[in-house]
């Protein structure tokens, strides 16, 4: 089965009485949608959790559906040793080039588990211009983070969503923010748009 990368990453050491029941749930929503969401694409599983963190507000369950995609394109909470995996980082390159323009992300993102429901994350990417400046009026670099954890007697909902963002043709974002959630999973994206010409516009994503 393939995996989510660093978009879904183990993310927080839950209570202990929690990490059953999810633990217990996989296997049968796994198995009931699997054969529906077994062979997307990368792009396809981007825009699948795109859809899920527009269409349900924080604190509410999902349906069972989207747990078991959730699920399916993330990791443990435990390695197979069972043991908890605090912290996570991950490396971003990515570039693009459109109509003249070319456009690169370097850098890393962060994130830490500090504790039962203290939790950070965070970006040191560098955004640059590398070709066609002239052309550019505007380039925006967005990290979007989303946790996913237990809501109510067991299912899996949305419990935390921020961003950090910096902008201009080289721009670079260095920074973290911490948050309180209960969360098992994690999703971080990186999306550098790019406005150029007369209203063109195209945009470098991560993953």
């Amino acid at each position: 089965m393939k995996k989510f990368s660093f978009l879904v990453i183990p993310f927080i050491l839950l209570l202990g009485l929690f990490t059953a029941p999810v633990n217990a749930e996989v296997s049968d929503d796994v198995e009931k949608y699997e054969d529906e969401f077994s062979d997307l694409s990368q792009k396809e599983v981007n825009e699948k959790f795109e859809e899920i963190n527009e269409k349900y507000d924080i604190e509410e369950e999902f349906s069972k559906r989207d747990q078991a995609f959730v699920k399916m394109y993330a990791e443990p909470i435990n390695d197979e040793s069972n043991n908890i995996k605090p912290m996570a980082t991950e490396s971003v390159s990515e570039s693009k080039t459109k109509n003249g323009v070319t456009v690169k992300v370097n850098g890393t993102l962060d994130i830490n588990n500090q504790g039962v429901i203290n939790q950070s994350f965070g970006a040191n990417l560098k955004t640059r211009t590398t070709k066609g400046a002239s052309k550019v009026n505007s380039v925006k670099t967005e990290v979007e983070h989303n946790a996913y954890g237990i809501i109510g007697s067991g299912g899996i909902g949305k419990t935390y969503t921020g961003k950090l963002t910096n902008s201009g043709k080289n721009n670079d974002i260095d920074s973290s923010k911490n948050y309180q959630a209960n969360a098992a999973y994690a999703v971080s994206t990186v999306t550098v748009t790019v406005n150029h010409g007369a209203n063109k516009q195209f945009t470098v994503n991560y993953p």
